[in-house]
């Protein structure tokens, strides 16, 4: 998959890993789709490239003790240098990896919403850093040789203005939480075990009309909230759906004004 061209503010979220757009949800799409494409053909190119390293340099490494092919040092040393170069490109390569969060659910999202947004701007916010970077750990403590390590990802937030005039707000919390521990395998020698498991807070607010909706008393507005959490056993990017179903609960509730 070729990656996409990129204009000047689309690299800049690559580079930055940080969104905060205020753009009709059209522009949101068009600017914020090419990234996720860029970063799927990175994600697939990286890989090639990490497996081409290593198989170079395990040949190199096999190709120095076999003595029946010609030129086999020249050999050997070609296959590693090559080896060699291509982590040191897959390392830099490695700096534009932006979170999965993106092509695995913000865009989707924005694209399902797209019927709902009317021509006014939609606010979207978004933390394209690796959920388990650095900055987002929170805790780490060992506790009967067990280390135990969680990372706090607030990592996106939205706000528009809906067809019908209602107002709608959604923010996703998600809480990650790595245990690791060393066990002793069948051969004897001990091996890194690591397990990943995450908590997802998924908040919406949707404030109604009362010239739309049957809103209590007087009042001109009525704003509902919604809510779900959920455990999950990996990692992965959670699917649009999760978010999309908190809405539809709260538009259930509502009732069209008569």
């Amino acid at each position: 998959m070729p990656k996409p061209p990129l204009n000047a503010e689309q690299a800049n979220i690559v580079r930055q890993k940080q969104v905060s757009l205020h753009r009709p949800i059209d522009d949101l799409i068009g600017i914020l789709g090419p990234v996720a494409q860029f970063d799927a053909a990175g994600d697939s190119s990286r890989q090639k490239m990490g497996c081409g390293a290593g198989a170079a340099i395990v040949l190199g490494g096999i190709a120095l003790f076999i003595n029946t092919i010609p030129f086999h040092l020249v050999i050997a040393l070609g296959l590693i240098a090559v080896g060699v170069v291509l982590l040191v490109v897959w390392n830099r390569k490695k700096a534009e990896d932006i979170s999965d969060n993106l092509r695995a659910c913000a865009v989707p999202l924005l694209v399902a919403l797209r019927e709902d947004f009317g021509s006014d701007p939609v606010e979207i916010k978004l933390d394209l850093r690796p959920p388990m970077a650095k900055e987002k750990q929170t805790s780490k403590e060992k506790v009967n040789k067990v280390t135990t390590t969680i990372y706090s990802d607030p990592w996106m937030s939205g706000d528009g203005l809906l067809h019908d005039g209602s107002r709608l707000r959604w923010s996703v919390v998600e809480t990650i939480v790595e245990k690791s521990y060393w066990k002793r395998g069948s051969s004897g020698k001990q091996k890194l075990k690591t397990k990943k498991k995450k908590r997802v807070e998924i908040e919406v607010d949707l404030t109604l009309r009362g010239k739309t909706y049957g809103v209590e008393g007087d009042a001109k507005k009525q704003t509902m909230h919604g809510e779900a959490k959920r455990k999950f056993a990996t990692i992965d990017p959670i699917a649009p759906d999760e978010i999309i179903n908190v809405i539809a609960a709260l538009y259930k509730q509502a009732q069209p004004a008569s």
